[in-house]
């Protein structure tokens, strides 16, 4: 007979400690790149080059709802939430007509992009630790039932 899977310890605590994650207010956040990945698009199969960005707090005390930072900070257990632990995707295809998309972001990151510089895979390659302005937006579910945080435009980082 086969040994049961050992699940992890999330599975013993009590179904009534469960919350469900609140999407992070919107306004603008300073972000820095972790990391990246290239991958294909399940559907239609299209390229794509997808940024983990770490939030690293609100741009500054204009940019966010204070009320609804600490509102989304709180949670049933009374711990607090940080920002610093909040990590969203910034996604680009790789497609003709959307590889501009792509070279704002590298520009916002703070690379030169005139003619005969580097390579968009060189400074891809290179983006990891970079900083950029990410304005987070809330979009709804399909069925309409969740709420879910983006970054929906990014900007360079204030000089």
């Amino acid at each position: 007979m086969a040994k049961a899977p050992a699940f992890t310890p999330i599975l013993d605590r009590p179904v009534s400690a469960t919350e469900r994650p609140k999407p992070l207010p919107p306004g603008q956040y300073a972000f820095v790149v972790q990391s990246y990945r290239e991958d294909k698009s399940t559907k239609k199969q299209t390229e794509f080059i997808e940024f983990t960005c770490k939030c690293l707090g609100p741009l500054n005390e204009a940019s966010v709802d204070q009320e609804a930072l600490d509102h989304w900070a709180s949670s049933k257990s009374g711990e607090k939430k940080k920002l610093t632990d909040v990590t969203m995707k910034v996604t680009f295809y790789l497609t003709e007509n959307s590889i501009y998309r792509l070279q704002d972001f590298l520009e916002h990151l703070g690379f030169e992009v005139s003619e005969g510089n580097a390579s968009f895979k060189q400074m891809i390659a290179e983006a990891p630790g970079c900083q950029f302005v990410g304005t987070v937006t809330h979009e709804s579910s399909k069925d309409g039932q969740m709420t879910y945080a983006n970054v929906t435009s990014t900007a360079p980082m204030p000089a």
